[in-house]
């Protein structure tokens, strides 16, 4: 009988670039090996230390990671899930999690209930993930040696209890959306680092969350959106994130490899990312400073969320910079106090870079002190030969918004 095979994938760094080794280790490489002894050993030595440093990618992607998928020999039976690509981890994953998508009368009444003053299909989403959102989140694992803790609890019975883990929740919002007609998929993907999954690996161990993908029509619009090759228009949404709504993704799922779960339609894809803006603060301030001894007034127009400090300021770096998606906009309408005069404020400054823009500038008119500042930043991971530009960039935004304007008694 043919030996067992295992298959080694070592995983080096996220950084653009980086390669993975794999290697199909054959335990009867010698014939005169005996049984009890088909084992080998794989070592690395001398690994360099990892230096920790802000804004850097995860650690888990700095690390040396080593996976390890095991075959079964061709013919032999065995109960052991073997997936050689991610369709076999979909069809797994469809088989634990579509018998438990059932709905029952109380389940349908609810979903109706919630959706009855709904008129489109994305407020019909939106009423039942803001329900499948308020469930309380316990975690319970129970069943693990069948489905390794992957299978759902059944609909109905996280719905009469109101409460269950992430694949619970998604899996009751699932249920509800089929007693509407609006058909979903379960999505597993790893919370709390968006590169983390490696497409070159295929198996359901990489994951440790699971969120829910919506199919939609071309009327709904959303930045949460993914164009899957087979089902088509497909909204991803997280019903355990109390704090991102339909339409929105967490900061760290953006970006991120997730498992589309569709049976033999199933995709690893990249989850969206949504633009600068449409994580965009906007400030506007009626009133601020106060006077020192009578004669000057001394202050920073740059009020809230003004860069107190640095965050790139070693001169070198071993690694790339991870800058999120933001943006901001604030614009300061200070009156100038009867009396006052300006005597100094800040020059402007624009800076633009690929990977962000920055602008600041004062004007005054009709009494009064305008300052308006904005910053754009782009999801992006930047290597390590343009850190000096990233560093810079940052450093004139420090010095933009620690510069004071002075006012001075006429």
């Amino acid at each position: 009988m043919k030996p067992w095979r295992f298959c080694i994938a070592a995983f080096k760094t996220a950084t653009p670039g980086a390669r993975y080794a794999e290697k199909t280790r054959n335990t009867r490489k010698k014939r005169n090996i005996r049984k009890e002894e088909r084992n080998f050993i794989q070592s690395v030595r001398n690994l360099p230390h990892i230096e920790d440093e802000p804004a850097a990618p995860e650690m888990t992607n700095l690390a040396a990671r080593v996976a390890v998928s095991v075959y079964p020999p061709e013919g032999k039976a065995t109960n052991l899930r073997t997936f050689s690509s991610w369709k076999d981890v979909s069809r797994y994953k469809s088989e634990l999690s579509d018998p438990q998508a059932g709905y029952n009368d109380a389940i349908a009444a609810k979903a109706r209930d919630l959706t009855a003053s709904a008129r489109t299909e994305y407020e019909k989403i939106q009423a039942v993930g803001r329900y499948a959102q308020s469930v309380n989140y316990i975690s319970i694992q129970t069943g693990v040696g069948r489905g390794g803790g992957y299978r759902p609890h059944p609909a109905a019975d996280v719905f009469s209890k109101n409460y269950g883990d992430c694949k619970d929740k998604a899996n009751l919002m699932r249920a509800m959306l089929k007693s509407l007609n609006i058909e979903s998929y379960p999505v597993s993907i790893f919370s709390g680092d968006p590169t983390y999954v490696r497409s070159e690996w295929p198996s359901p161990h990489q994951f440790n969350h699971a969120i829910i993908a919506v199919k939609i029509g071309d009327g709904t619009e959303s930045p949460a959106i993914v164009k899957h090759p087979q089902i088509g228009r497909l909204l991803i949404f997280d019903p355990t994130d109390e704090d991102t709504p339909v339409g929105d993704l967490p900061d760290h799922e953006q970006g991120s490899f997730a498992l589309i779960a569709a049976g033999e339609h199933g995709e690893l894809m990249r989850m969206p990312v949504t633009e600068p803006e449409a994580n965009k603060l906007d400030r506007s301030s009626a009133s601020y400073a106060q006077t020192m001894r009578g004669n000057l007034i001394v202050f920073k127009p740059a009020i809230v969320g003004r860069r107190s400090s640095l965050l790139l300021t070693d001169a070198k770096r071993q690694h790339p910079v991870v800058l999120e998606s933001q943006a901001y906009s604030e614009t300061v309408r200070l009156k100038l106090p009867a009396g006052f005069d300006v005597d100094e404020i800040p020059d402007a400054a624009e800076m633009n870079q690929p990977f962000g823009n920055y602008a600041a500038k004062f004007e005054v008119k009709d009494g009064h002190l305008i300052f308006r500042r904005t910053l754009v930043l782009k999801s992006s991971q930047i290597p390590v030969e343009q850190y000096a530009a990233v560093r810079s960039f940052f450093q004139r935004i420090h010095a933009v918004e620690q510069a004071p304007v002075v006012l001075a008694k006429k």
